[in-house]
């Protein structure tokens, strides 16, 4: 089943209108700063409806957002198109073609996670580093094994609505833990407030999760250096309560 389809792409921003996604940035921004001094273009590898992307160029980055659904770059595309420091392009991670060179690369909201396959995940880093400027940033986020197997996600429904629709997501995971995977299949009800009509859709999310350690090999087999991990939600170090773990590398 195909991921971010155009029912699902439609509904996206809605779904998450309550992420805190300027909390997350200002971690991020702090931790660039940190690692990378003046940088002036990045590349964000599955950008979606292009928030992150858009928050990136208000550090003063020329950012070229990529992504393989092209339902959620019409909605970034009309968003953001008064933005002359942000621009689109529709592609398969794998299958990418750019030949310039960034000063970051960034793959945030679990991108590497979709990555299921082992030639995908090899594929991921090897381009991340390709795109890479030397001494260039690579910031990614994914599902941290220790954290999936200790939480074990429960059947979950979020609710969220605006003056137009009321948003029902029933989230039924399964756990297939030979693979380092759990397939979150998502049911979507969609209320139209004004006429009343109801809207039933599934999307299916294949997604893997990874340990440190295998992370740190993949980086080392492409040049890339490790340089820190912390859990995204808390700003610390990933424990066996972080659902996610954020990484940075350097292309050395």
């Amino acid at each position: 089943m195909t991921c971010f389809a155009k029912d699902y792409s439609n509904f996206y921003d809605l779904l998450y209108k309550n992420k805190n996604y300027n909390k997350e940035f200002s971690f991020i921004k702090k931790i660039l700063k940190n690692f990378l001094k003046n940088p002036k273009t990045l590349i964000d590898l599955g950008c979606g409806t292009g928030k992150y992307s858009k928050l990136m160029t208000d550090l003063g980055l020329e950012v070229h957002g990529i992504d393989n659904s092209k339902h959620m770059l019409n909605i970034a595309r009309k968003k953001y198109k008064a933005n002359k420091k942000l621009k689109f392009t529709y592609s398969d991670i794998n299958n990418l073609n750019i030949k310039k060179k960034f000063d970051i690369v960034s793959a945030l909201f679990h991108i590497l996670s979709y990555q299921i396959k082992k030639n995908n995940i090899k594929k991921f880093f090897q381009i991340s580093q390709k795109l890479l400027k030397k001494n260039g940033i690579l910031i990614f986020d994914f599902w941290y094994k220790d954290g999936v197997l200790n939480l074990r996600e429960p059947l979950k429904c979020r609710n969220v609505e605006n003056k137009n629709f009321k948003i029902y997501r029933i989230t039924r995971p399964k756990l297939i833990k030979k693979l380092d995977q759990i397939h979150d299949e998502h049911e979507m009800i969609i209320i139209n407030k004004k006429n009343k009509k109801v809207k039933i859709f599934k999307e299916t999310h294949k997604m893997r999760f990874f340990t440190i350690k295998t992370i740190k090999k993949y980086l080392k087999s492409n040049k890339l250096k490790y340089l820190i991990s912390l859990d995204l939600s808390t700003s610390r170090t990933v424990t066996k309560n972080s659902w996610g773990a954020l990484v940075v590398a350097k292309k050395i």
